[in-house]
């Protein structure tokens, strides 16, 4: 199966308002229902300056207007995050 995933990263303030810092489309081919993918997504480079007891919250969805995907209508993509492969995000400070 094929599907399309777009990301979010979202830097949010405390009192959990959001705003955008960085998104980017991936497409998904030759998925299996229910067996595992590992998928390594690079975000589009930005500086944010995040106040302190701000977080950055990482967003991923099937379908967004602003792009012509492959998503299904009505399907399901389920992440995990098992032990001994942890998801992980990674931001570089500077």
């Amino acid at each position: 199966a094929n599907t399309t995933l777009y990301a979010y990263l979202y830097a949010e303030d405390v009192l959990g308002n959001g705003q955008l810092v960085s998104h980017k489309p991936y497409t998904l081919r030759g998925a299996v229902p229910g067996q595992p993918k590992t998928i390594d997504l690079r975000l589009e480079a930005s500086s944010w300056n995040l106040p302190a007891g701000s977080r950055l919250t990482l967003v991923v969805d099937t379908v967004d207007l602003r792009y012509a995907g492959i998503s299904q209508l009505g399907g399901a993509v389920t992440f995990s995050s098992p032990a001994n492969a942890p998801s992980v995000l990674k931001v570089p400070l500077h």
